[in-house]
């Protein structure tokens, strides 16, 4: 699978989600909650049928990392 430049709104918002996991959908953020499990439950229930990138959002202290995961319906 080649690499992919998403981007995602605007990077000043995702400040709010720190520490959480995001879905993220046509680069807008669909969904998002403590756990993948929770954030995959949101997206069932709003009938989002794309295929989501889900990555968790890091906090200030935590710096910088690369998590991604893309979940096959």
């Amino acid at each position: 699978m080649p690499n992919k430049k998403i981007k995602i709104e605007d990077e000043k918002k995702l400040k709010r989600y720190s520490g959480k996991w995001i879905a993220v959908v046509k680069g807008k953020i669909v969904a998002s909650g403590e756990s993948v499990r929770e954030v995959m439950r949101k997206i069932k229930e709003r009938g989002i049928k794309e295929l989501p990138l889900v990555k968790k959002v890091p906090r200030k202290e935590e710096g910088y990392y690369i998590l991604i995961w893309i979940i096959h319906q």
